[in-house]
């Protein structure tokens, strides 16, 4: 879709009046990567089984590596239980590392994993250096499993309803959106940002 929107912009003038609709989403107490005064923020909300999601973790890499300071990224569940049956278990295992400080080590191993199974969860949780006796207690007790359900009431409630989607600064984008997509609506954000600053 966005390519074909690409490729139709430039052989037709269109300008839109429109100002695209804004999504304040609550974030407060989720997994955060880079500072929290940083003028951008990407909320996710993300499905460790979803194949679309895994595809876009090396472009969300690149726009944090390439805007660190300016990008903070926000992460929240959205296990798609109907089609992807590990999908909840590994994101409660996600949080579960999240109890033990490796929350981003831990979500970064499940989109690369080959499985997601519960005891590959724990055997991924050993790898990493985590206090296994400590994590299994916590995904066996399903202790997590309120939060990524909270976190999935929330997606509903602002419009999600498949992953990867996306709101930047309040703006939404969905799918595995390319680096050069990604970098599009954040540079707009940045300077959308930096417009409102001098007219204060």
């Amino acid at each position: 879709q966005q390519a074909l929107l690409s490729e139709l912009r430039p052989q037709y003038l269109v300008n839109v009046a429109l100002r695209a609709p804004r999504i304040e989403v609550p974030t407060a107490g989720n997994p955060v990567l880079g500072l929290d005064n940083a003028p951008v923020t990407i909320v996710e909300f993300s499905d460790f089984q979803c194949p679309y999601c895994r595809e876009v973790q090396p472009a969300l890499k690149r726009i944090m590596a390439e805007y660190e300071g300016k990008v903070r990224l926000v992460f929240l569940d959205f296990p798609l239980r109907n089609i992807h049956p590990q999908a909840q278990k590994a994101a409660e295992a996600a949080q579960c590392a999240g109890e033990q400080q490796k929350f981003w080590p831990y979500h970064d191993k499940l989109f690369t994993a080959a499985s997601l199974q519960a005891d590959d969860l724990k055997k991924y949780a050993q790898e990493l250096g985590l206090h296994v006796e400590q994590f299994t207690a916590c995904l066996d007790s399903h202790k997590q499993a309120p939060g990524v359900e909270a976190d999935m009431r929330l997606g509903q409630q602002v419009g999600v309803s498949a992953t990867p989607s996306f709101y930047v600064n309040g703006f939404f984008l969905s799918g595995a959106a390319s680096y050069e997509r990604f970098k599009e609506v954040v540079d707009n954000a940045l300077e959308q940002v930096g417009t409102a600053s001098s007219k204060q």
